[in-house]
């Protein structure tokens, strides 16, 4: 593992540590303490995201990918509680800096992230419409309505910084009072989730995949930052610990689906997202020490997700359309079918990487990072 010692006879500074240069020493000496297989976790992550996009494209160009659609019904139950976890582990050093620090370090690159692709996805849907998001529309106000009340696209940036914003903030109050909060908080987002449509305030938040994930999802990056050791510790390693855990998580998935009190389903979906984290993160772990191959792939796409979530929408939609007439002939839904969304994904994520590495040669980091940030040669991944 790299070591970085820094020498001891090293004059102490009495300047607040608030620069970008003084910011990335931070973060190599955080980098050595950086558990690698948290990567792989990410990179799993962000692949079956990736699917689940591809997936919904495909459904809304008419085409049939048969068993695909409940196969992401499943994945559902963990898909982005482990990214939000994911994201919290690597939280601390920005979190713990001081709030300028923790502005330079993430919540502008964040902030302009989000910004700069809800602009280029507005104007993208002037060419190829986003019927599935009804915020992308033809006015200028429905790009205001997707800055302030994120539908779909890239609404997890939006709820990063609300992640970064509150945990910040959490650490001036006692555990005692926040982790039960913030449990309440996920079981009121999994209610809200589960209810039927509703009207009225309740009816906004349920409009908005970026209000509902926030409440749902916030507990799992605070337990990320605040508990990684521990989440490290629970992770089954062993072939029992792996069993119980699945069985555990079989129960509360049937349990989510089959009880009868709305209250109970969303608790089971809680649970089931618990335990899913963990035996996905079991399974990130695993891929790390036995198959390494897998796990150098799947790692260098988890420590780099801004380019492959902030450009994965619009390149899988232009596929979509420009393959309409081809994609139409597959409607048996059949195993060819099903694994569309798969190869979709893949030639998405070989695009994406294309597109990152021009980005970089031509000096147009700014497409994934913070302008001032790429004036200091920082190279953020602000997730």
């Amino acid at each position: 593992m790299l070591r970085i010692k820094l020498p001891a006879n090293r004059p102490t500074s009495t300047k607040p540590p608030n620069s970008i240069q003084e910011a990335s020493i931070r973060d190599l000496q955080q980098a050595a303490k950086r558990i690698e297989w948290f990567d792989v976790a990410k990179g799993m992550a962000i692949i079956m995201v990736t699917a689940f996009h591809s997936n919904g494209a495909l459904e809304a160009a008419n085409v049939d990918t048969g068993a695909s659609d409940d196969l992401h019904a499943f994945l559902s139950s963990f898909r982005m509680p482990l990214f939000s976890t994911a994201s919290g582990m690597f939280a601390s050093s920005a979190v713990k800096g001081s709030w300028g620090s923790l502005w330079k370090r993430r919540l502008e690159t964040l902030a302009w992230l989000f910004f700069l692709w809800s602009v280029a996805l507005w104007l993208f849907a002037k060419v190829i419409p986003l019927d599935s998001d009804p915020t992308f529309g033809d006015e200028l106000s429905n790009l205001f309505k997707a800055l302030i009340r994120p539908s779909e696209g890239i609404w997890f940036l939006w709820c990063l910084v609300v992640f970064y914003t509150f945990t910040k903030l959490g650490r001036l109050v006692d555990d005692r009072i926040v982790l039960p909060g913030v449990v309440a908080l996920s079981l009121a987002g999994f209610v809200i989730k589960g209810a039927p449509a509703q009207h009225g305030v309740l009816g906004f938040v349920q409009g908005s995949l970026a209000y509902v994930n926030a409440a749902s999802y916030l507990v799992f990056f605070w337990a990320g930052f605040r508990y990684k050791d521990l989440i490290v510790e629970k992770v089954p390693t062993t072939a029992r610990q792996v069993l119980l855990a699945v069985v555990v998580f079989a129960f509360c998935r049937w349990g989510s689906l089959s009880a009868e009190l709305l209250i109970a389903r969303a608790a089971l979906r809680f649970l089931a997202a618990c335990v899913g984290v963990l035996l996905l993160l079991s399974l990130a772990k695993g891929c790390f020490h036995f198959v390494p191959w897998l796990a150098k792939w799947l790692s260098a796409i988890g420590g780099r997700t801004v380019p492959l979530y902030v450009l994965q929408v619009p390149i899988i939609w232009t596929i979509v359309v420009l393959l309409a007439d081809q994609a139409n002939g597959v409607t048996d839904g059949g195993v060819e079918a099903g694994l569309l969304h798969i190869h979709l994904a893949l030639f998405v994520m070989g695009v994406v990487q294309v597109i990152d590495l021009s980005a970089t040669r031509l000096g147009a980091l700014w497409l994934f990072t913070s302008p001032r940030a790429m004036m200091h040669g920082a190279r953020i991944n602000p997730q």
